[in-house]
C-alpha cells in the first residue's frame, strides 16, 4: 500500500505493509524449512530401502519396502510442493484447449481401464490464455488424475471466455467425476496441504494428500481460482476460473 497522505493513514499503511512482509516472510520461511526436510529424509529412506532387502522374510519385507514407497512418495511430493511456490516459470501464451487435449490422451493412456470414461464432455471452443505452461500443466493434470482415481474417469468441460468484473476476460474450466464426492465440511478443507479425507478418499488409492494444495497455489499464483463441489445425485467437480 502506498505510504502517502495524512499521518493517520500513512501509519496504517506502514503497519499494513510491515505486517504483510512479515507474513510473506513467515511463509516462505515455512516453505524453505518443509522443502529442507523433505530433501534431508531422501538419504535415510535410501539406505533404509537398502537394508530392507535383507530382511528375510518375504511379507515383513514387502510391508517394510511398501511404507518406505509410500514416505518416499511424500517426500517428492513435499518437493514438488516447495518448488511450485516459488514460481518462478516465466508467463506466457498457451492453447489452453490444446493443453487440456494433452493431458485427457495422456492420462487415457496412463489408465487404459477407464479411457472411455476420460475426455471432453463436449467440444470445447478454442481459448489461448497467459500462463505458466508447465505449472499449469500440473495443475490441471493433478485434477484429472484425482478424478479419475477417485471417481472412475474425468469429464472436462471448457468454457467460452466471459467479461470479468475488473475488465478482464476470465475462462472456466470444469473437472468432473462420478465419484462417491466429498462431505461438505472437506471441501474447502481438501485444499490444505497433507490433509485427506477419509472412507472414500484414502491413502490406499494413492497420493500423498498435496494434490489439491499444489494446484491451489499454481491456479491462485496466475491470478485464477479453484473450487470443489458435489454433483447430484454423486460424483465431484472441481470449478477452475483463469485470466485470459
Amino acid at each position: 500500500m502506498s505510504e502517502d497522505g495524512p499521518l493517520e493513514i500513512a501509519r496504517a499503511a506502514q503497519a499494513f505493509n510491515t505486517m504483510a512482509s512479515r507474513i510473506r516472510r513467515f511463509l516462505t520461511d515455512r516453505t524453505l524449512m518443509l522443502t529442507a526436510i523433505g530433501h534431508d529424509l531422501r538419504t535415510p529412506i535410501t539406505r533404509l530401502k537398502l537394508r530392507a532387502e535383507f530382511v528375510e522374510d518375504d511379507e515383513l519385507r514387502n510391508k517394510f519396502l511398501a511404507d518406505l514407497d509410500e514416505l518416499e512418495a511424500m517426500v517428492s511430493a513435499t518437493l514438488a510442493f516447495g518448488r511450485d511456490t516459488s514460481r518462478r516459470e516465466p508467463m506466457g501464451r498457451l492453447d489452453l484447449t490444446a493443453l487440456l487435449q494433452t493431458i485427457l490422451d495422456e492420462a487415457a493412456e496412463t489408465h487404459p481401464d477407464h479411457a472411455e470414461a476420460i475426455g471432453f464432455a463436449e467440444p470445447p471452443p478454442a481459448v489461448t490464455i497467459a500462463a505458466r505452461p508447465v505449472a499449469l500443466k500440473r495443475a490441471l493434470n493433478n485434477l484429472v488424475q484425482n478424478a479419475i482415481l477417485y471417481g472412475g474417469g474425468a469429464q472436462v468441460t471448457l468454457e467460452a471466455p466471459q467479461p470479468g468484473n475488473e475488465g478482464e476476460r476470465l475462462v472456466t474450466v470444469l473437472i468432473e467425476d462420478d465419484g462417491p464426492g466429498l462431505p461438505p465440511e472437506d471441501l474447502n478443507r481438501m485444499f490444505e496441504p497433507f490433509v485427506r479425507a477419509e472412507v472414500s478418499r484414502n491413502r490406499e488409492t494413492g497420493g500423498t494428500g498435496l494434490g489439491l494444495a499444489i494446484a491451489r497455489n499454481i491456479i491462485w499464483g496466475l491470478g485464477g481460482d479453484i473450487r470443489l463441489g458435489n454433483r447430484m445425485p454423486h460424483g465431484l467437480r472441481a470449478t477452475v476460473t483463469l485470466v485470459c
